[in-house]
């Protein structure tokens, strides 16, 4: 059973112009004052029968319905005390009022609401007020039915199920319906980080151009977050669209669009999701490109052959609600190394270092990157990739006769995050993580026949464990005062 809060209810009944039509006709019963119970919210609710062998819950504070459902059809005790037992562990009410019927006021069915500490409440037409109760509630059932009830007598539930479950403002509809709380306040659906989606959809598209084939192969992931949950909650499967559908969708917009880039596939489906169906609120879709290159053959690009070059990976990540979007570049796998102008000495000399200051030392990591941008309208993404991938370079490697002195790796990652902010203002903010690769001189002094005692030539590499650098920087944000 739900509970009520008094202010809130009250605060909106006076507001709500639905309210009066499943209101008591006589006046309510007077709260009765109920010890505080070893629950999360007290009980203030209370359940009612009626002769035609349905229940309905009834808020003591507000006296709109909450639940209404049928006993079964034959008065076995066991099939009554078992149709009240889950409610009765989601919140057990402090009375159960009934008009006397042998289902409900039998010796078992007396035990039973003893043990759930139950009092049951004797109700007829001889106490009106009491009586108010099971009359708004039958009230609220009748005119939920009745409002969506088709012309030929039918009962649309589909209709009626958006009723109890869609929202309406910052009021859930069902709260005029039926009178219950808003559904976010019961279950607590603020804490719900939900989304469903198909992963690893692949994709090869080729264009051709004449005798000029050009290829695209993606691995997509597709994730679609509804406005309500009524199919996490309740079951309610109607406003699914299936992760089959949302591959079959990669497939058949390939078909029709083309493809261009990640960034532009990716915008291109989110797009199709939030327009298609009113009840998306948010699509998300990640894109890993394939590192396909045309082969060269006797120094000419190959019209129709091409090459898998696993050097480096273009991935993207788009994010978009109604009104907005925000799309995340990025490259892995990116591996790379330089035998000098890298270093790193002074650093924290206690008890716990055994590293030796490395004045000269080879460099090698494997590089993440991702950025944001400010704004998605007239991107060229393409342009902006191949641009963040060149600093990438200049920034690790430097001139290619002098190079660039690297002190550590915390400030090769900073002179590559500053520079991509600095020439490209597209973007926000930007991430990049550099695990170490590390390279150790092999030590051949242990053999002095045969060894060295000097060796800057042979190397062994250790890449775990491993130290992982990471750092974010984004421009900074102009104060609205």
């Amino acid at each position: 059973m739900l509970t009520g809060n008094g202010g809130h209810l009250q605060h909106l009944c006076a507001q709500c112009t639905s309210c009066d039509e499943h209101a008591p006709s006589l006046p309510p019963e007077s709260i009765v004052q109920m010890p505080e119970q070893n629950t999360p919210s007290g009980r203030s609710s209370q359940i009612c029968s009626d002769r035609r062998q349905c229940i309905h819950g009834i808020s003591r504070q507000t006296n709109w319905v909450v639940r209404s459902s049928s006993l079964p059809q034959r008065h076995h005790i066991y099939k009554i005390s078992n149709h009240f037992d889950p409610i009765f562990k989601l919140e057990a009410p402090d009375q159960i009022s009934t008009d006397g019927g042998t289902n409900l006021a039998s010796e078992e069915m007396e035990a039973f609401f003893r043990r759930w500490l139950v009092k049951v409440h004797l109700s007829s037409a001889q106490y009106p007020e009491s009586n108010g109760r099971a009359e708004a509630a039958v009230k609220s059932a009748k005119g939920l039915l009745q409002e969506n009830t088709s012309k030929g007598g039918a009962l649309e539930s589909d209709k009626m199920a958006w009723r109890q479950h869609a929202s309406h403002g910052d009021q859930r509809v069902a709260s005029c319906v039926t009178g219950y709380l808003q559904l976010k306040e019961w279950t607590n659906t603020s804490g719900i980080d939900r989304g469903y989606g198909k992963n690893n959809v692949k994709i090869l598209h080729v264009r051709r151009e004449g005798v000029v084939h050009s290829i695209k192969e993606y691995e997509i992931n597709t994730q679609l977050t509804l406005n309500n949950d009524k199919d996490y909650i309740f079951g309610d499967n109607s406003d699914i669209i299936a992760t089959d559908s949302q591959k079959n969708t990669v497939y058949i917009l390939a078909k029709k669009h083309g493809i261009v880039s990640p960034e532009d596939f990716a915008l291109l489906l989110c797009t199709h999701f939030l327009s298609k169906y009113p009840y998306v609120e948010k699509a998300k879709i990640d894109v890993d490109a394939y590192p396909w290159r045309r082969i060269v053959s006797e120094g000419k690009a190959h019209n129709h052959a091409f090459l898998f070059s696993p050097e480096i990976q273009h991935t993207c990540t788009v994010s978009q609600r109604r009104g907005g979007s925000a799309a995340i570049n990025g490259l892995t796998g990116m591996r790379v190394l330089k035998t000098t102008q890298s270093a790193f000495v002074n650093f924290v000399d206690d008890e716990f270092r055994s590293l030796p200051d490395m004045k000269d030392r080879i460099f090698s990591t494997i590089i993440t990157a991702s950025w944001q941008y400010n704004t998605v309208d007239g991107v060229d993404f393409g342009k902006i990739w191949a641009n963040v991938y060149k600093l990438v370079i200049d920034k690790f490697a430097g001139n290619p006769d002098t190079g660039i002195f690297s002190p550590s790796v915390q400030n090769t990652i900073y002179l590559l995050q500053k520079a991509a902010l600095d020439e490209i203002p597209e973007i926000s903010k930007i991430s990049v993580t550099m695990p170490n690769k590390h390279y150790y001189t092999v030590d051949l002094s242990k053999f002095p026949e045969v060894g060295s005692l000097e060796n800057n030539e042979v190397f062994l590499p250790m890449d775990k464990p491993a130290g992982n650098i990471t750092a974010v920087l984004g421009r900074a944000t102009k104060s609205k005062l």
